[in-house]
């Protein structure tokens, strides 16, 4: 008996079009054809015991035969689904075919690929998109200030200089702070966290 849970069919069946008790495109002769390549006679009254459609003999067969036969089996099929897919121009849902070779994976003792670790350094060098600074409520004046930290940063961190960036960083926010106070003044002075003379005036 294959580990094949049920979510399991559920994908298998999905890209098998196993819905109205076909498998595919085979016809009676080229399943059994299919079949027989790896030693089993798909329409023996062994694999009768849900009824006499393709769909439901394959359902048998996975209830049936140990992982490793139902891992080859399925192996190829996926692979002549595949091929016609490619040949008649028909489009593969690919997030299903992944999910289909995983399931297939874990039945021929296959470990999965891990994803590679997020490393500090790969971190570093994602591209992260950026605001267009024009957008930001500050006064026009200040852009090209701040444009200018900003490739500068962009330039010290593909040099390596991480401390440098953390500076022109604060640089940066300072100027869009700045902007945004020489923009809307009066808003600012009355700010409870604006700068204070002794005398408690802004």
């Amino acid at each position: 008996m294959s580990s094949l849970s049920e979510t399991d069919k559920l994908y298998l069946e999905k890209i098998l079009k196993m819905g109205d008790g076909y498998v595919l495109d085979y016809s009676d002769t080229t399943f059994d054809q299919f079949f027989r390549r790896f030693g089993v006679d798909i329409h023996s009254n062994k694999y009768k015991t849900y009824g006499t459609s393709k769909a439901k003999k394959m359902r048998s067969f996975w209830n049936q035969e140990r992982d490793i036969l139902v891992g080859r089996v399925l192996t190829e099929m996926i692979e002549v689904y595949e091929a016609k897919c490619n040949l008649n121009g028909q489009k593969i849902d690919k997030e299903l075919l992944s999910k289909t070779r995983d399931i297939i994976g874990k039945l021929l003792g296959e470990i999965p690929k891990s994803k590679p670790a997020r490393t500090i350094e790969r971190f570093l060098r994602e591209d992260v998109a950026l605001p267009d600074i024009n957008k930001l409520p500050i006064e026009p004046a200040v852009v090209p200030v701040i444009e200018f930290r900003v490739e500068e940063a962009r330039r010290t961190l593909e040099a390596g200089a991480y401390l440098s960036v953390v500076v022109l960083c604060g640089s940066i926010l300072e100027g869009v702070l700045l902007g945004n106070a020489q923009k809307e003044p009066a808003r600012f002075n009355r700010s409870s966290v604006s700068p204070r003379g002794p005398d408690g005036k802004g």
